[in-house]
């Protein structure tokens, strides 16, 4: 018997069209069981870093700082992007946990108000920072150097001590001296206190903090004993 052949051009299109159709399922299961389906065999992705997106937030400054009342510091903060890089930000946050002992300026500016602590933390965008412990006291109302006199052969160091104190006498914590000796041809003095002889002499050092100055101490300078 002869097929039946369709004279009719929409029914040859649709067997034609389901011809392909077929072989294409067929090529796309095909494809699938060659790549493992769409189950991975490995871990999820991650998801992809955006570059410039802020993670964290550091300050750069001291975790604790000491003030006196009236007395001013500024407090650096970065930050930084999931991968560890510095990102530019237009202005943080800047707060502090009791306003009546210090105040914060909006570029980080901190001031002493009175006597108390207090913690300062920066945030962009709900992310904060570490924290800095702030602790107010006090103006020095004296200055005490010690030893008050010291001998030192040329070349030889002399360690001086300097403290800070109420008008209770009580030592404050966290000041910052300026030491200065009189002759730096006799003798020098660092930022420590450590006065080192240069010449045989005699010299005063002294301390200095937030303008007060206190009793010098003396330093004799010999030359060393010859054999």
């Amino acid at each position: 018997m002869m097929p039946v052949v369709s004279s009719d051009p929409e029914e040859g299109g649709r067997r034609l069209w389901g011809r392909f159709a077929f072989r294409a399922s067929l090529l796309l299961a095909f494809l699938l069981s060659a790549c493992g389906g769409d189950t991975p065999n490995g871990p999820p992705p991650r998801s992809p870093v955006i570059p410039g997106a802020v993670s964290k937030v550091s300050l750069l400054s001291p975790s604790a700082t000491g003030l006196s009342i009236g007395e001013q510091t500024r407090f650096i903060a970065v930050a930084f992007d999931a991968a560890g890089n510095m990102v530019q930000v237009s202005a943080f946050l800047w707060s502090i946990s009791d306003p009546n002992v210090a105040s914060v300026t909006s570029i980080g500016v901190v001031s002493g108000l009175q006597s108390g602590s207090a913690t300062l933390t920066a945030s962009f965008n709900g992310i904060a920072s570490n924290t800095a412990q702030i602790i107010v006291t006090l103006p020095p109302n004296a200055i005490r150097v010690t030893p008050l006199s010291a001998t030192v052969t040329v070349g030889s160091t002399q360690q001086f001590i300097a403290v800070a104190e109420d008008v209770s006498g009580n030592p404050i914590p966290g000041v910052t001296f300026a030491w200065t000796a009189s002759d730096p041809t006799v003798a020098t003095v660092d930022a420590s206190g450590l006065a080192t002889g240069l010449k045989c002499g005699n010299v005063k050092i002294s301390a200095a903090a937030t303008g007060l100055a206190g009793p010098s101490a003396s330093l004799t300078v010999n030359q060393p004993p010859t054999c």
